[in-house]
């Protein structure tokens, strides 16, 4: 059964990014006071859906493009991804700005349950 978490964690690269707001699947990531390494990737999807206030605020001849490339501040890249220790969490990054972080935020967005995710 998925637990939900929907929590900000910290996210690093190998391999630094070639574009920050396009990012690929993290090495690891922090969560409170643990580390997780990425022992892979087990699922990669993007998301350019304009949400909220996004959702009204383009013309409609500009939509199509936006929804298949993206647009600033909007879209999430999510990963689902299983750890060394066994464990398979769905992370995502948000490219809304806030803030404290004017390129996006990550989000550990919820445990999966990994004999599930593994048989996929």
């Amino acid at each position: 059964m998925p637990s939900y978490i929907g929590e900000a964690i910290t996210v690093q690269f190998n391999e630094p990014l070639l574009r920050e707001k396009t990012p690929n699947c993290p090495s690891r990531f922090s969560w409170g006071d643990e580390l997780f390494i990425v022992e892979r990737s087990l699922r990669e999807w993007v998301d350019f859906s304009r949400r909220g206030k996004f959702e009204r605020n383009m013309k409609e001849t500009h939509l199509e493009a936006a929804q298949a490339k993206g647009s600033f501040g909007v879209g999430r890249f999510s990963f689902v991804v299983l750890t060394t220790v066994g464990r398979v969490f769905e992370i995502y990054f948000d490219r809304t700005p806030t803030k404290q972080n004017k390129t996006g935020i990550w989000i550990l967005y919820k445990e999966l349950n990994a004999e599930d995710e593994n048989g996929k």
